[in-house]
């Protein structure tokens, strides 16, 4: 199975990645700045930090449930981006 894609200009987005849920905490909208291409949704994901337990596992404690949410999109280097 493949991620969806789709694209403007020179900008292009995943808009779904097979067997990873999408984030619940944000969703983003963006495209090449100075032009009026059309408004393409990247697909988000959050990753979490397990929590670190002091000589009980190998996590660091002072990450310990700290997220991140990563968005998936290529642009060409000639090319701002508008995000939203």
């Amino acid at each position: 199975m493949r991620a969806s894609q789709q694209q403007a200009s020179d900008v292009r987005v995943y808009s779904d990645v097979p067997g990873l849920p999408a984030s619940d905490q944000y969703q983003f909208r963006l495209r090449a700045a100075g032009t009026s291409a059309a408004w393409l949704e990247p697909f988000a994901f959050l990753t979490q930090c397990k929590k670190g337990i002091k000589g009980q596992n190998a996590y660091f404690t002072h990450l310990s449930d700290w997220s991140n949410t990563y968005r998936t999109y290529l642009k060409s280097p000639l090319w701002g981006i508008l995000w939203q």
